[in-house]
């Protein structure tokens, strides 16, 4: 307070002047911040909303396979009787089974990687609420700083005019 007493008028004005300037400055910087961590989770919402339609088209596709399978297991029944016919069924069943086991495979590996894409969107999700916190703390020391700045600056004024 010391400090304060002996400087003068304009040079108490000058410095809480500059202050006032900072904090907006600062304000300006953390509504960027905002701005652009918005703009990444968006971004990151159309990718998860990709990753689902890729998810359920999958799914469509081992369902299909699941009934061809089924389809085949019919026709190898009633194909025994023909020992030729058996055969040829047989291998292109075999067949079937090696690709879907291939697809089934495939399929693992895209759950891998979407289970991944999910632990980095959630990721993102505690990093964006950690961030709206940051902005919701920096606006009440915003407004905190500026009841202060009012008050000095009253004090000083109201000192000064006595």
């Amino acid at each position: 307070m010391a400090d304060w007493r002996s400087m003068r008028k304009h040079e108490v004005f000058l410095s809480l002047k500059r202050d006032l300037a900072l904090v907006v400055q600062a304000t300006h910087n953390a509504e960027e911040i905002v701005i652009s961590s918005h703009k990444a989770m968006k971004e990151e919402e159309g990718k998860c909303v990709a990753v689902v339609k890729a998810f359920e088209l999958a799914k469509k596709k081992s369902q299909y396979l699941n009934a061809k399978l089924v389809e085949a297991d019919r026709d190898k029944k009633s194909a025994e009787a023909a020992l030729d016919m058996a055969k040829r069924q047989a291998e292109a069943q075999r067949k079937q089974l090696c690709q879907a086991e291939d697809e089934l495979s495939v399929a693992k590996i895209q759950i891998k990687v979407l289970t991944k894409k999910l632990e980095e969107v959630e990721k993102a999700k505690k990093q964006d609420d950690y961030d709206v916190g940051v902005v919701e703390i920096e606006e009440t020391l915003r407004v905190e700083v500026s009841k202060v700045c009012k008050f000095y600056c009253l004090q000083v004024w109201n000192e000064a005019l006595d």
